[in-house]
C-alpha cells in the first residue's frame, strides 16, 4: 500500500473510532450514508456528472464525516427516545456548522468541509443552516442529503421503527427530482435496490475490521 493510500485508510479508521467512542449508532449511520452516497454518485457519474463529483474514496469519506459535528452534541439529545424540544432541535441543527469548522481544521478532510456544511440544505431554501436555493447546493451535498435522509429512515431509531423503502421514496421523491432532474428516476431505482440488511452488513464489515467493540 502506498503512503498516500495508507494515510487515507488511517483517516477512515480513526474517524470510525472517534464516532464509535461517542455513539455507536452515530458510527453505524455514518457508514450507511457513506455506502449509499457512493452508490448514488456512481449513478451520477454514469450520467455524465463526473467532473462535479468526488472520487469514490472521497465520496465515502464525505459520507463518513457528514455528521461529525454531532461529536459536540450530548448523547442525552442524540439518544433521546421522544421528540426533541425547541432548544434541543436548535442544538441539533448546529451540527452541520460545527462539523464544517472541525473538518476545515483537519488537513486530510478540509476539502470536504463544504459538503459537511451543506448536507442538510434542501430544495427551495427549506434546509439549513443557510436556506440555500437548489442551484446553490453542490451536487455532492445533494447526494449526501438524500443518502442521509434515506439511511436515517430505513433503520430503527430510538424514537421510531424503520420505515419501508417505498414509503421513504415517496417522502423524498420531490426533492430527488428537484436535485437531480432527469436523472431522478435512476437514483430512485438505486435506492429501491438498497435495503436495510445491505447497509447493516456494510457497517458490520467496516466497524468489525477496525476492532471496535459493539
Amino acid at each position: 500500500m502506498k503512503t498516500g493510500e495508507l494515510a487515507s485508510e488511517n483517516c477512515v479508521l480513526a474517524t470510525l473510532h472517534v464516532l464509535a467512542s461517542k455513539n455507536l449508532s452515530l458510527c453505524e449511520h455514518s457508514v450507511h450514508v457513506a455506502v449509499a452516497a457512493v452508490d448514488i454518485a456512481a449513478v451520477m457519474r454514469d450520467n455524465g456528472f463526473g467532473e462535479n463529483l468526488l472520487n469514490e474514496h472521497d465520496t465515502f469519506l464525505a459520507g463518513l464525516i457528514h455528521d461529525i459535528g454531532k461529536l459536540s452534541i450530548d448523547n442525552t439529545i442524540l439518544k433521546k427516545k421522544g421528540c426533541l424540544n425547541s432548544c434541543e432541535r436548535e442544538i441539533m441543527r448546529r451540527h452541520s456548522e460545527w462539523g464544517h469548522d472541525l473538518v476545515s481544521e483537519i488537513d486530510e478532510f478540509h476539502h470536504l468541509a463544504p459538503y459537511t456544511l451543506q448536507h442538510h440544505e434542501r430544495p427551495g431554501g427549506r434546509g439549513y443552516p443557510h436556506g440555500l436555493d437548489t442551484d446553490s447546493i453542490m451536487i455532492m451535498s445533494r447526494i449526501l442529503n438524500i443518502a442521509d435522509r434515506f439511511c436515517g429512515m430505513i433503520v430503527d431509531r430510538p424514537y421510531r421503527k424503520a420505515i419501508p423503502r417505498e414509503q421513504i421514496i415517496m417522502s423524498i421523491a420531490d426533492d430527488i427530482t428537484d436535485f437531480f432532474g432527469n436523472h431522478a428516476s435512476d437514483i430512485i431505482d438505486t435506492l429501491l435496490c438498497t435495503d436495510r440488511c445491505q447497509l447493516e452488513s456494510s457497517a458490520n464489515h467496516y466497524i468489525t475490521d477496525t476492532g471496535i467493540q459493539r
